[in-house]
């Protein structure tokens, strides 16, 4: 039950979440912990280090989170037992393959006041976006803050824990929150490596890329091929993948991402690819022109259907009893769960999943998918997926977050906040029961999810900054209208061969001064 879910942290004695005090009030810079260094949480420590000391940690070797690219998975990792995330998460970080392009031109791709270099693809690939984010780092001197082979073990509310814990910590903790850490690739059961810090906030920018959605498919035993998820795929797998008949599970765009990969290199090149999504996805896929001659030749096909069960040694049967056979290997393009290891069985309750049973596909109570209603020093960042603006809606997010946990703006009150949404839990369970669809943002009037632009007035009503006027043009009324037309379509690889370049200023990026 949603009351049941709103519950109060489970010492409801402490005041959680007051109102920050003005900067030029407070007598010391507020500590602020900033978790996972990808393009959210170089964000949040670039715009919270102006005024708070912060100290962004990751468990990878360098920042950039998926697009740091990583050629271990768990098939290849040297020594899984001693990795700090696989022993917490049951995976390793995901990281994007070599040469994945981006979905969106570099227009939507860039930050406020960097624009990136003219020499990158209008697409940029994995390499030149990884660049991108280094370069912004060290443009605005963010790296002093960040520490990388880091793993963040637990949070812990200070007011809740025993005298024991304390003890363990071994100085006085005087901060809202104590973490602790440990080295990355040197992970101990007996936690005998752990260190500690505390903090006044804590900003989570990870957690939802990482632990791949397996559907839940029985029989998978009689399958003798390959069934991967797209978390482990490389590159490298292409050679296993020649000459066989592959089946992608998922129609979005990484699905179209990975056709195009196996049936463009013709020296690579599978021998036949199967797309199986849904109706809506299908529809759209099956009127392309990019890929004519491949469907024509019997080499790509579409399929609308859902896997009820694995049937034989190489095939599978669908909900409407069609057996799809002669299948060598399967590929997952069904999406991620959202994962807080560090915030579970902590006795804190400060966020509920839900869903458990089958996938967590949302989480909450959260003001606004940004602060925890609980307590509202506990910040996320990055959780929505589906926006077209999907790098500046992160940079919008730290944005708001600097301007609450600065003391410049003041947050409703916790009852205003638990109402809002109720009212927004309610009405997302009428499309989806599993509230799935809690984090989905659209650039398109729909049911079931929150619309974009409504979704950036919102923050903005937080963050009481003008609207960047130009950029909303720019994403809305030039790309957008662009893009979709493709999509539409089906022709998601002629879209990548657009020139956006000729459509916005040379050297763009967004108004630093403007939401």
């Amino acid at each position: 039950m949603i009351e049941e879910q709103l519950a109060e942290p489970a010492n409801p004695n402490q005041e959680q979440g007051a109102p920050q005090a003005p900067q030029s009030q407070q007598v010391e810079k507020k500590k602020i912990l900033v978790i996972g260094a990808g393009p959210c949480g170089i964000l949040a420590t670039k715009h919270l280090s102006i005024n708070n000391d912060v100290i962004c940690v990751d468990s990878k070797e360098g920042l950039g989170g998926l697009w740091h690219y990583d050629k271990h998975d768990e098939n290849n990792h040297p020594n899984l037992n001693q990795n700090a995330y696989y022993q917490n998460y049951g995976v390793l970080q995901s990281s994007l393959y070599e040469d994945m392009v981006s979905n969106f031109p570099k227009c939507l791709m860039t930050y406020k006041g960097f624009p990136p270099k003219k020499e990158y693809n209008q697409f940029m690939t994995t390499a030149e976006f990884n660049d991108y984010l280094n370069c912004y780092t060290a443009h605005f001197d963010i790296q002093k803050c960040m520490k990388f082979n880091t793993f963040v073990v637990k949070v812990r509310l200070a007011a809740n824990m025993t005298e024991e814990e304390l003890q363990k910590v071994g100085f006085n903790v005087t901060k809202r929150f104590v973490a602790s850490l440990c080295p990355s690739e040197s992970y101990k059961a007996d936690k005998s490596n752990i260190s500690y810090i505390e903090v006044d906030s804590v900003v989570v920018c990870s957690g939802h890329d990482s632990v791949p959605n397996y559907p839940k498919i029985e029989n998978r035993e009689v399958f003798e091929g390959d069934v991967i998820h797209m978390h482990n795929f490389r590159k490298h797998k292409l050679d296993q993948y020649k000459n066989t008949h592959v089946l992608i599970y998922g129609a979005n765009m990484s699905a179209q991402d990975l056709v195009q990969f196996m049936i463009t290199d013709k020296d690579k090149r599978a021998s036949k690819v199967t797309v199986l999504g849904n109706k809506q996805l299908i529809s759209q896929f099956e009127k392309t022109k990019a890929y004519k001659k491949e469907i024509d030749e019997g080499i790509l096909e579409m399929r609308v259907g859902v896997i009820r069960n694995y049937l034989g040694k190489q095939s599978i049967i669908l909900e409407d009893e069609t057996v799809i056979d002669k299948i060598d290997n399967i590929i997952y393009a069904t999406g991620y769960q959202y994962r807080y290891p560090f915030l579970e069985d902590t006795g804190d309750n400060l966020i509920e999943t839900y869903n458990k049973e089958s996938r967590c596909n949302a989480f909450g109570p959260l003001y606004r998918r940004i602060f925890s209603i609980r307590e509202p020093n506990l910040v996320f960042l990055g959780l929505i997926a589906g926006q077209l603006t999907i790098e500046a809606m992160y940079e919008r997010q730290a944005i708001v977050a600097k301007r609450v946990l600065d003391g410049d703006v003041l947050l409703p009150s916790k009852e205003d906040m638990l109402r809002e949404f109720k009212l927004e839990y309610d009405e997302i369970q009428k499309y989806s029961k599993d509230f799935k669809n809690f984090f989905k943002i659209s650039n398109r009037e729909g049911v079931g999810s929150v619309q974009e632009l409504n979704y950036i007035k919102m923050c903005q009503e937080i963050a009481q900054i003008p609207i960047d006027e130009e950029f909303q043009k720019i994403a809305f009324e030039v790309c957008g209208p662009i893009m979709d037309s493709y999509m539409a379509q089906g022709n998601y690889a002629f879209m990548k061969k657009h020139d956006f370049g000729s459509l916005y200023p040379e050297n763009y990026s967004p108004n630093p001064s403007l939401f």
